[in-house]
């Protein structure tokens, strides 16, 4: 048996809460909200220092052993990078400014890809908008990062960094299956 901990934000069975919280190494709260269908505009309502979510665990049994596969892995690696982006940006807006250049460069050498093309329409919208992109689990969303003109802008990791954000990536989809045990058989 293992404990999960729940989370229930306001209006939160209009966006498929409550869901266990499995917040992934450095995100932040809200991040993790934005990230599973909560949306910008109900944090803002209270703010995210003042919003008040409801709290409990819950003993849930063991998935069994799965086999992850590196490309599932990898895909939550970009995530994981995406949500370090994410606390950049917050903190130095000058970085989409950046983005915009690198990605307007890399359109007019015509190596553009489709990400490309929607990185230029999503770079001229707010940081919110931004971010809600950056953090959809969706096919868009893994475009999104696959392309991101801030990889190109911001110093690669050290290969430590690399793996250790792997075995981090593995381990947040470990605990996905485990939240999958729990809303499939409750």
């Amino acid at each position: 048996m293992r404990k999960v901990t729940m989370i229930d934000p306001p209006h939160g069975w209009r966006y498929g809460f409550p869901k266990p919280l499995t917040l992934g190494e450095g995100q932040s709260l809200q991040d993790w909200l934005i990230e599973n269908g909560y949306p910008q505009a109900e944090i803002n309502v209270f703010g995210i220092v003042h919003l008040p979510c409801r709290y409990w665990t819950r003993e849930i049994e063991e998935p069994p052993p799965h086999e992850l596969n590196a490309h599932d892995i990898g895909e939550r690696r970009k995530l994981i990078l995406a949500r370090r982006l994410i606390a950049a940006l917050r903190a130095n807006l000058d970085l989409i400014i950046q983005a915009q250049a690198e990605n307007d460069r890399q359109l007019a050498s015509h190596r553009a890809t489709i990400g490309n093309r929607a990185w230029r329409f999503l770079l001229r919208r707010s940081i919110d908008e931004i971010i809600a992109y950056m953090l959809q689990k969706s096919p868009t969303g893994r475009t999104l990062r696959s392309t991101s003109p801030f990889s190109m802008i911001l110093p690669p990791e050290p290969e430590a960094e690399r793996r250790r954000m792997w075995r981090a990536a593995k381990a947040e989809l470990i605990s996905e299956m485990i939240v999958f045990r729990i809303e499939c058989f409750p």
